[in-house]
């Protein structure tokens, strides 16, 4: 890549690059008349400069806004596991990562990618884990169970179907959970591991459920056919494509419901089951679309091109990967589009369809999931969980469906957005001239997850806080001034939590700043005057 780009410059300091990145460097003949040793060292001065100017134009390069390592993303870590990583992760509380593995664990890491736990089951993973508002993961297992984890890693429950389940769990408002198996059921689970109810299909299911607001869920089957449920397992209607569906559907803001084929097609279907529109790729879609802000939708296709369409089902643009896309799209805060594809790469796309940048990670991909500290996640087949710095601060907000499943969470539900809790924590009492944290972890969102927090200082003497934009920041209490009559001082702090969707809600605290514990039983009035009694004597 960086011989093309030098390529490209045309020039004769292009020719010199290239001749010096092929290991040829080139060096012009010296004036006759010269020494030899003059004619030797004028050469090597030549040649020096030359190496020079190479460098500076090989920097230039790969610095230049155009050039293809522009904003190149950086690796973070790596995760090891045993085997393939076909689930996306998600992106749960207290900022850990989960991610299921062909190896048959589940996986629970830091945001510094250290394990925290892992839980074992009895088959492969390749579902991808859902997190509840409390903290609890849902996922399946090729060893046809569907498992309930605590997040301290223990078992709540598990719920044995007939089949392998590679289906992800979606999580409904009320706590029901619905989940896919390849023995062709959709099933509704109780929050307490029983069954609510079964809904047949006449072939496996390997696409994951979708839920709109008015509580329809929505998902693909083998039969070729999507299917639409009611919350009571009822069939409402379905709707018959031309190929196997492994595709996952997104539900737009307007009720609209795009999911991929493997006849080529994806296809816009409302609400009520009539078709609306199709689009042709020249390859499967079993890509999973992602819709932004404006209805744009983006999906990838075996064909190896990333496509971008409006609302109408026009083509907007199109890029190209080396390799087949099954990974779904996830759009960035900032607008960028990351999805992965089985030439190895990372890509991230601007949203007018140039290239952002690509990051190599091994094999084919699975879907990636955005965190609101600018991390990317995504597993490989090589075994790997990679984290990888990017510029997109979480999630793009006002979208209905910016990645696979919806959010980091992956509840895989579109039924309006509720306000997230803050809480930043207890009131404290502490001594002057020492650290003290503030605590926002007990803040909550009962949706799709916290994007952010703020602390700001609104009352008292100003203090510097480590980093006012993290859950705990902490910071040094101000001395309290041993000529004044106050034996004590209050910093007062505000939390502001703004979840994927942009709601916000905020919170206090008060710190009480007190001096030191020798001076604890005195008086104000008596500190005075023990202050004037000793600036006599001494």
């Amino acid at each position: 890549m960086i011989a093309d780009n030098v390529r490209s410059a045309g020039s004769d300091v292009a020719d010199l690059v290239m001749e010096l990145y092929l290991g040829q460097p080139r060096v012009s003949a010296a004036p006759s008349g010269l020494k030899t040793t003059e004619r030797k060292n004028m050469q090597k001065k030549h040649k020096f400069k030359s190496i020079l100017f190479a460098a500076a134009f090989l920097t230039a390069v790969m610095l230049s806004p155009t050039g293809s390592y522009a904003e190149m993303g950086t690796l973070q870590w790596s995760f090891d596991t045993q085997s393939d990583i076909n689930s996306s992760p998600g992106f749960g509380p207290g900022k850990i990562i989960y991610a299921g593995s062909d190896d048959g664990y589940l996986y629970a890491i830091h945001s510094n990618g250290t394990e925290k736990w892992r839980y074992t089951a009895d088959g492969s993973i390749s579902s991808s884990p859902a997190i509840d508002a409390d903290g609890i993961i849902y996922i399946g297992s090729e060893d046809n169970n569907v498992y309930a984890i605590h997040s301290n890693g223990t078992e709540k429950w598990k719920f044995e179907t007939d089949g392998p389940v590679s289906s992800s769990p979606t999580i409904s408002t009320d706590g029901t959970i619905y989940i896919g198996s390849q023995d062709t059921y959709l099933y509704a689970i109780n929050a307490d591991g029983t069954e609510k109810w079964k809904y047949k299909t006449d072939g496996r299911i390997l696409s994951s459920p979708a839920v709109d607001a008015s509580g329809i869920i929505y998902i693909g089957s083998e039969d070729t056919h999507l299917h639409a449920v009611n919350s009571n397992g009822e069939q409402e209607w379905t709707f018959a494509t031309g190929g196997v569906i492994s595709s996952s559907p997104a539900i737009a803001s307007g009720g609209t419901i795009y999911i991929g084929s493997e006849d080529n097609l994806l296809y816009a279907i409302k609400s009520d089951g009539e078709q609306e529109w199709t689009f042709t790729t020249e390859g499967p879609v079993t890509s999973s679309p992602a819709i932004d802000a404006s209805g744009n939708i983006y999906v990838g296709s075996e064909d190896q091109y990333l496509y971008a369409l409006n609302t109408s089902g026009e083509q907007r643009w199109k890029l190209s990967t080396k390799g087949s896309i099954s990974s779904s799209p996830a759009i960035g805060y900032d607008e960028t589009i990351y999805i992965g594809s089985s030439d190895g790469y990372l890509h991230a796309i601007n949203a007018d369809g140039t290239r952002k940048w690509e990051y190599e990670i091994g094999d084919t991909v699975s879907s990636p999931v955005i965190s609101p500290e600018n991390t990317i996640y995504i597993g490989s087949k090589i075994g790997k969980l990679w984290a990888v710095e990017s510029t997109s601060a979480g999630l793009l907000r006002n979208s209905s469906w910016p990645m696979f499943h919806h959010d980091m969470r992956h509840t895989g539900r579109n039924t309006g957005n509720r306000s997230p809790t803050a809480n930043a924590g207890s009131d404290q009492t502490v001594e002057e001239d020492t650290m003290v944290t503030l605590n926002g972890s007990g803040s909550t969102d009962p949706d799709y997850g916290i994007a952010s927090y703020k602390w700001t200082q609104t009352a008292g003497r100003s203090v510097t806080l480590s980093d006012p934009n993290i859950v705990n920041p902490e910071f040094s209490t101000p001395e309290i001034d041993s000529g004044s009559d106050d034996d004590q001082i209050t910093l007062t702090f505000q939390l502001t939590v703004t979840d994927t969707k942009g709601a916000e809600d905020t919170d206090t605290c008060v710190i009480t700043v007190e001096e030191e514990d020798a001076w604890c039983f005195i008086s104000a009035a008596s500190k005075s005057r023990i202050r004037v009694l000793l600036n006599i004597i001494f």
